[in-house]
């Protein structure tokens, strides 16, 4: 079985340390890992935190007192969608799209309810489109 190494992972956008396994079971590679904390919490452990052991880190984890810091506030710039829209212009393009989405809606049962006629009146004749069986009817 390998050791454990130090891996940095990228969740939404920040940063967290890990110590990681891997091992193959088979044909598939099993990995292992053991959340050590935040990658930019270097003022809450010692300087030399990953040239220990684990068991010597979960010790120093289990005996200090630590709390992530808190998530520094960002400022609110709202965004709407790729674009520079205000508010109101951004109101109105999704009110279009709502009245576009909506004729296309009633388009689609307006075009199922004349395929299910036709194939209502083509009943019996094997054929792949509906309408040229009622044609040739």
């Amino acid at each position: 079985m390998g050791n454990f190494y130090k891996v940095t992972k990228n969740i939404n956008g920040r940063l967290y340390d890990y110590w990681q396994r891997t091992t193959r079971v088979g044909k598939s590679v099993k990995t292992e890992n053991k959340y050590i904390g935040p990658a930019s919490s270097g003022a809450s452990f010692p300087s030399g935190q990953y040239e220990r052991t684990v068991d010597e880190h979960q010790e120093l984890l289990a005996a200090a007192d630590y709390t992530p810091p808190a998530p520094e506030p960002e400022a609110y710039e709202p965004t709407y969608k790729k674009g520079d829209y205000t508010l109101n212009e951004w109101r109105e393009i999704l009110a279009q799209r709502r009245a576009e989405k909506k004729e296309f809606d009633t388009a689609m049962k307006i075009q199922n309810a004349k395929v299910r006629k036709a194939k209502r009146e083509t009943k019996g004749i094997k054929a792949l489109n509906p309408f040229i069986a009622k044609v040739l009817k």
